[in-house]
């Protein structure tokens, strides 16, 4: 005589926070890149455009052109917005003189024939 089974449940799967937060992560990273960056550095725009309407500025309220490359994975560029956030005086000196223009730099976008049509740069924030 055998003994009768009774069906085993099936073990539930497991959740998988790695999976879970890689996901999220990936999401995060996708909706980061949907909209210009919190610095003002906006990987899709056309950076020669940026330039011909800062030219275009400058010139009607007689100042000069800065152009701020850099962008949101520059811990420098984070640190140049806090300093002029916390320092009005300083960024309104800025304001006086320049048209601020920052355009976007990093791996997803290197407007490499912008940058080359420009000065050599060593590195970001570059001015």
């Amino acid at each position: 005589m055998r003994a009768s089974r009774e069906p085993q449940p099936q073990p539930q799967p497991q959740p998988q926070p790695r999976r879970f937060i890689a996901l999220l992560l990936v999401a995060l990273l996708v909706a980061s890149c949907s909209k210009p960056s919190a610095l003002g550095h906006d990987a899709r725009a056309n950076p020669l455009a940026l330039l011909d309407a800062a030219k275009t500025r400058a010139g009607a309220e007689g100042k000069l052109v800065l152009l701020i490359s850099g962008g949101d994975w520059c811990s420098w560029c984070h640190s140049l917005s806090r300093f002029l956030s916390d320092n009005r005086h300083v960024s309104g000196l800025l304001e006086q003189t320049f048209v601020l223009t920052k355009v976007y730099i990093g791996q997803d976008n290197t407007n490499s024939e912008f940058f080359a049509s420009l000065l050599v740069a060593e590195g970001t924030p570059h001015f």
